[in-house]
This record gives structure tokens, C-alpha cells and sequence, in this order.
């Protein structure tokens, strides 16, 4: 190929390109870096190899195909079409927080996305030939620079993708990690103290957990146990929520991001239990928590039940939601499940387990269910004294796929789901005492907060309803102060070491998540002072106490969506309030939360 022959190869390819890199690398790469704790990298891998096809399709066609300058034009168009339509007119969804869901479809981005069509169309049909010729690679090529750059930046300086683009997955401090059919490798010096199991259940609600319990007539399991009904979670969102019984703080108004991660580098519980000699075992479904001995994670949970399609699908569904013009997305993505999650039913040739492998939704539940009994089966060959035994599993929160005997159902509902919970946990507690390990052991069973629905027809309302519309109008959510009140319930069940002679027992002290770490620590005998909460077990327990609660941290927008879909906040507003059982609630005004 002479020179001119190049530079004219060139011309038409870097407009054509275009096309496919929006499409098959910009699109889903940023798709994944901002909801990255939900998918693994593996989902990606369809679309690297659909880009490099692409590419070399092009290249292969551009050497024989006389209509260069048209293909290339009209491709050029549409990569900018596409462009400029995922980012003047995004997806309207929610978090994907596991519930089956449907974009919205606002009439000022329909209106935008028409336009931009429209635009691209007359563009491509006025504009000059020679201009059009001149100027397309320039653009396509900065473009493609662009989307390439930002795709594989992390690997500048030899980082990994792991450690830099999975933040919420990553295995910082490498642990050692066993194939899933494998015991766990245990070794080393550990505290001569009894094994302390921390298992936390994600929307698990003490309202709910009472009518499991009864449901289950599991009582007599709990022997040793204290059960606090009045338990509150100071936040009603996971990550916060998280970060704030982990470490025993509450967040001031800076470096939120800081803040949410700071637990899994160690600072608060994780940490302190390390340094008192303790080893770590992580069930943490999306990542490694540092320093610990042995993970299970997701990508060895979706290999132990052998589900890997859902994931890939479940991306390529929101791949082409994002894809689709505004106008189309409530067609190409509805109630939860996509284009290709609706092509992989039609096409199945079997129905065994067909529900469960083309589900659109996410199976969060269904692989936390299964995380939990390889917990269980791992018991066996953990060593008796010196372990902490720290687990998150995303249940009873939706989407509701199991039923009170833990098998997969569609459409079933949020006490079923917490039954099965409360079901598998029993197993947890029968697995102990047949080891002969469970009268020593310390074992807290909470959640990161409650479920709303579950309260429905329920009194237990602690506002009335004045208060109820004060704290409606004020909250950045609009969540109303009887939702508030119902999310905060949050369930929290604590044996202590050597106390399973006598029944399950209640207390009505006013409790809250942030007393976690002082309550391990004191049970544990770790000599450390929280920032914030006591032991809940403390004889001068504060009778009477400001218990304070954190709504928001997602900036509404003006339609009154709480986010856009893969686009994150870098600034929020926080809704702060206390309760107190002798003064009722208090609203205590916003704060900005800085990212």
C-alpha cells in the first residue's frame, strides 16, 4: 500500500471506527466502571471481542468495498448519534438495588433524542463531501483516542484492572484464597479467645424476623441469645450503613467515598480484630476484605452453583437498554429483563432451571443462599478458637426469588425470603452445637437496615402524622417518616460466649447498629473505645438516648429520580434526624455530602 493509499485507508477507517467503538468499548466500559459492584470483569469480554471484530471487519472490507466514503460517512453519523444520545439523553432507571425494574421515559429526552437523530440525519445529508472528508477522522480519531484511553488507563504504570477498576471486588493484602470445593487453608498463631461469628443480612427486619421465628416455631434454636426488638439502623442504605456499624462512626460531611471504603481497609472492627490475634474468614459476596486468611467471593459463588450466564446477560441487557434511543427503552428493558435475557428463554431447548438461568433481575439472593451453606460446610475444618467469621449476605432484600424452604420461586414474597433466611441461619446454629463449638462462641446476627413493606397494617408507628409530613417535605428522598421509621428496624440477635443454658431472650433497651463494634469488642474482650455506641450488653446502658438516623446521599433529581443509571453522584445531601423514645423525633436539618 503506497503512502496515498494509506493516508486514504486511513481517512475512511477512523470515521467507520467510530461506530463500533462507541458501541462495543466506551459504552460498556463505562456501563462497568460505574456500577462495577455488581458485575465481574469477565462481562466485558464479549464486547473487547465484538470491538477488536469490528475493527478488523473493516479493515478487511475497506480494502476491496468500493462505497468507502458512503459506509464510512453513515457510520460516522451513527457513532456519533449514539454518542451524543447516551450522554445528552441517559437512561432514566434506578440503583440496581435488586428489585425488577423499568426505565422511565421522559418527554424532554425523547424530544433530545429525536433531535439529535434528526440532526445526524441532515448533518450527514447537507454537509459538503470535502468537508465532511476533512474533518471525520480528525474528530473520529479523537474520539477513539479518548474511549481507548480511558478503557485501559489502569494498566498505565502496570496496575492491574483488579485493583483499580473492581475497588469494590478487589483482594487487597492478597489472601489466600482455596478452590470453592476445597476446606479452607488455615495456619499460623491465632488468639487463644473464643471464635466470634459475625454474620450480617442485608433489609432483614426485626418486625420480619418475629414473624419468621414464629412461623419457623425455631425459638428453642436461639438458646443464650438476646434478641433487641427496639434495635435501629442509623442508615437505611447499605454502604453507609456498613461503614457505620464496622467502624463505629458516623459520617461528618467530607470524603464520603473515604469513609464507605475506610472498614475494608481495615480501620474499625476488621483491623482491631486482626491486631487482637484473631484470623479473618470473608463471605463478602462481592470482594476480599483485607487481611483475611480465607474469601469466598462471587466469581467462586457463581462457579460453586454453576450460574454464569445471568451475569453476562444481565449486562448485555443493560448494554443495549443504554444502546436504545429513549423512546425504545421501556420496550428493550421491562420489568427488569432485556433483549437478550428474552431471546436466551426462547431459545432454550429444556426447561430444567430455565427460570433460574435467563432471570433477568439480579440473583443476588439465589447466590447469597448458596454462599451461606458453603459457610457452613467450611465450619467443619476452621479451627475452634481465634476466628472471626465475617459474612454479608443479600437477603431477605429483593428481588424475592425464594421461597420459605430456600427454593428458587418467582414472585414470592418478602417473608418467605426472610424465612428461608431465618431457616439457613438455624442450620448455621445446628452445625455449631454439633461441632460442639457453639455454647464458647460469640455470635452476632443483624442487618444493615430493615424493609418498609414488611410493616404495612403493623402499629407501629413512633410519629404522628404531622411529624410523619414534616419529615416527608424535608427528606431529599421523599421518603415519608412512617417509611423511615419501619427501614430503620433493623434486626439484632447476640449470644454471648458461654450463655446458651437459658432460652432466647428479649431486651427493650434502645439500641442502634453503631453500638456493634463497642458490643464485639467487650464480648470479645478487645481493649478498644468506639467514637460512637456501647455495648449493648452494658450494665449502665443509656436508658434514655439519641438514636441518629442518616436518609439520602443520592442527590434527587428535579423529576424526582433518585439517580441515572451508571452515573453516580459526587454530591448529595443527606437528611439528618433523631429519635428518641421520651422526645419523639427531631429533624435536624441537611448535610452535604461531598464524594
Amino acid at each position: 500500500m503506497s503512502g496515498h493509499q494509506y493516508v486514504r485507508f486511513v481517512s475512511y477507517f477512523l470515521p467507520a471506527a467510530l461506530f463500533p467503538t462507541v458501541l462495543f468499548l466506551g459504552m460498556p466500559w463505562s456501563l462497568f466502571v460505574e456500577n462495577a459492584e455488581y458485575f465481574s470483569f469477565d462481562v466485558l469480554f464479549p464486547f473487547l471481542i465484538a470491538f477488536i471484530a469490528s475493527l478488523l471487519l473493516i479493515c478487511i472490507a475497506y480494502m476491496n468495498v468500493s462505497l468507502k466514503r458512503f459506509s464510512s460517512h453513515l457510520l460516522f453519523f451513527s457513532g456519533l448519534y449514539f454518542l451524543f444520545s447516551d450522554v445528552l439523553a441517559p437512561v432514566q432507571l434506578p440503583e440496581l438495588a435488586g428489585t425488577k425494574q423499568a426505565p422511565a421515559e421522559p418527554l424532554l429526552f425523547t424530544a433530545v433524542d429525536v433531535g439529535l437523530l434528526v440532526a445526524a440525519i441532515i448533518l450527514a445529508i447537507m454537509l459538503p463531501r470535502h468537508l465532511v472528508a476533512r474533518t471525520a477522522p480528525t474528530i473520529a480519531g479523537a474520539i477513539i483516542f479518548g474511549q481507548i484511553f480511558v478503557a485501559f488507563s489502569p494498566l498505565v504504570g502496570g496496575k492491574t484492572f483488579s485493583t483499580v477498576v473492581n475497588r469494590d471486588k478487589r483482594s487487597i493484602g492478597e489472601p489466600v484464597l482455596g478452590e470453592v470445593s476445597k476446606p479452607p487453608a488455615y495456619g499460623g498463631v491465632v488468639a487463644d479467645r473464643p471464635n466470634v461469628y459475625h454474620l450480617v443480612f442485608d433489609a432483614f427486619s426485626s418486625v420480619g424476623f418475629m414473624e419468621a421465628i414464629e412461623h419457623l416455631s425455631a425459638s428453642e434454636k436461639f438458646e443464650g441469645f438476646v434478641f433487641f426488638p427496639e434495635n435501629r439502623s442509623n442508615h437505611v442504605e447499605t454502604t453507609m450503613s456498613v461503614a457505620s456499624f464496622m467502624t463505629g462512626t458516623f459520617f461528618e460531611g467530607d470524603g464520603l467515598h473515604e469513609w464507605m471504603e475506610a472498614w475494608k481497609r481495615g480501620v474499625g472492627v476488621v483491623g482491631e480484630m486482626l491486631k487482637a490475634g484473631y484470623m479473618l474468614s470473608s463471605y463478602e459476596y462481592n470482594f476480599c476484605l483485607d487481611g483475611a486468611s480465607y474469601c469466598l467471593e462471587k466469581k467462586r459463588i457463581i462457579n460453586l452453583v454453576g450460574l454464569e450466564r445471568p451475569e453476562m446477560l444481565h449486562f448485555a441487557d443493560l448494554w443495549f437498554l443504554r444502546v436504545a434511543p429513549n423512546y425504545l427503552q421501556a420496550e428493550a428493558y421491562s420489568d427488569g429483563k432485556g433483549i437478550f435475557s428474552w431471546l436466551a428463554e426462547r431459545l432454550a431447548t429444556g426447561t430444567n432451571a430455565t427460570d433460574v438461568l435467563w432471570l433477568g433481575e439480579n440473583l443476588y439472593p439465589y447466590y447469597s443462599i448458596a454462599m451461606f451453606r458453603k459457610m457452613i460446610a467450611d465450619e467443619a475444618s476452621r479451627p475452634a478458637i481465634g476466628q472471626y467469621v465475617k459474612g454479608h449476605f443479600l437477603v431477605p432484600h429483593g428481588p424475592y426469588i425464594v421461597d420459605g424452604d430456600c427454593r428458587y420461586r418467582e414472585n414470592v414474597t418478602y417473608f418467605a425470603q426472610a424465612t428461608c433466611t431465618l431457616r439457613m441461619v438455624t442450620e448455621f446454629l445446628d452445625e455449631l452445637k454439633r461441632l460442639g463449638r457453639y455454647d464458647s462462641s460469640i455470635i452476632l446476627v443483624h442487618a444493615d437496615h430493615g424493609s418498609w413493606p414488611v410493616c404495612r397494617g403493623k402499629d407501629l408507628d413512633t410519629l404522628d402524622k404531622a411529624m410523619d409530613e414534616a419529615i416527608r417535605r424535608s427528606s431529599v428522598r421523599g421518603y415519608a417518616g412512617v417509611g423511615i421509621d419501619c427501614a430503620i428496624r433493623t434486626l439484632l440477635l447476640i449470644k454471648p460466649p458461654n450463655a446458651s443454658g437459658g432460652p432466647l431472650a428479649s431486651s427493650m433497651r434502645e439500641t442502634q447498629l453503631a453500638d456493634i463494634p463497642a458490643t464485639l469488642y467487650d464480648l470479645a474482650d478487645v481493649d478498644v473505645k468506639t467514637p460512637v455506641g456501647v455495648s449493648v450488653l452494658a450494665p449502665d446502658f443509656p436508658e434514655n438516648r439519641d438514636i441518629h438516623i442518616f436518609i439520602g446521599y443520592r442527590q434527587s433529581e428535579e423529576s424526582g429520580d433518585e439517580i441515572l443509571f451508571g452515573r453516580d453522584f459526587k454530591k448529595g445531601v443527606l437528611d439528618h434526624y433523631v429519635y428518641r423514645r421520651s422526645a419523639g423525633w427531631i429533624i435536624l436539618g441537611d448535610m452535604e455530602a461531598t464524594w
